[in-house]
């Protein structure tokens, strides 16, 4: 009888300590679960570090996309009439061609082998052999278009485009920007900006706004905004900056 109640004691005792651990244990979970479990695979959120002056966490920069290669194409010519040049550089921008003025005869080009080029450099090409017949190709923002290049060109038809845009005309593009002075002053410098412009240039000033607006070949606003004036100058030395001329290489007659 001793001996029965003893075992059934023990059976008692045994399993309120089980139910005691259990209930710890349950207890700590609640109160601090473990980290949630991730999916294979799943990738890990970006480390950051605190900031050394504010204490707060800090991201790390997202990377800039690279800019995209300009497209590049074939481009030769066997004596194709100048109505063919035409469409077939209507159908490579996509842009439709609107004049009153027809180039006559034929044009050629022999390209090295493999070599390929860009839209800029086809119209550089173009506007060498259209300058034979006081011709120049202009590609605007929505259209191509010719005119003679031997009167003033009426600058509203000329794409107004962006300094980051030079880039992407050829040398002989007629094309239009703003350029903001910072150290300069756009009236004081325009005259001398002028001197610096090719048979097709022109310099308005934006006095209010202190920019220069430049009507030119690309490859001649390039050659002017890259002038040592476009840089900060101290400002002792500022007044005395002077420009040295420089002059297209793409000779044309007004």
């Amino acid at each position: 009888m001793r001996s029965d109640l003893r075992s059934t004691s023990g059976r008692y005792l045994y399993g309120g300590a089980l139910a005691f651990m259990v209930l710890g244990v349950a207890t700590v979970w609640a109160a601090d679960p473990p980290p949630k479990m991730e999916k294979l695979g799943d990738t890990p959120p970006p480390a950051t570090s605190p900031n050394p002056m504010t204490g707060t966490p800090t991201t790390p920069p997202t990377a800039v996309p690279a800019k995209p290669a300009e497209k590049t194409i074939n481009f030769s010519m066997d004596k194709k009439p100048w109505s063919e040049v035409l469409a077939w550089l209507v159908d490579q921008t996509g842009l439709p061609l609107i004049t009153q003025y027809n180039p006559t005869g034929t044009f050629s080009f022999v390209s090295p082998k493999g070599k390929q080029y860009t839209i800029g450099e086809i119209i550089d090409v173009l506007n060498e052999s259209l300058i034979q017949q006081k011709y120049i190709l202009i590609r605007r923002l929505t259209s191509l278009t010719i005119i003679p290049a031997d009167v003033q060109i009426d600058p509203i038809i000329l794409p107004r485009i962006e300094i980051k845009d030079l880039d992407g005309r050829g040398n002989t593009e007629i094309v239009q920007i703003a350029y903001p002075l910072k150290s300069m002053n756009a009236d004081e410098l325009a005259p001398e900006v002028a001197k610096m412009m090719g048979p097709f240039g022109k310099v308005d000033v934006m006095s209010k706004a202190n920019k220069l607006v430049m009507a030119d070949t690309a490859g001649n606003i390039r050659r002017i905004v890259a002038c040592s004036w476009s840089r900060r100058t101290p400002r002792r030395t500022r007044r005395r900056a002077t420009l040295t001329s420089a002059s297209t290489s793409w000779p044309a007659t007004r």
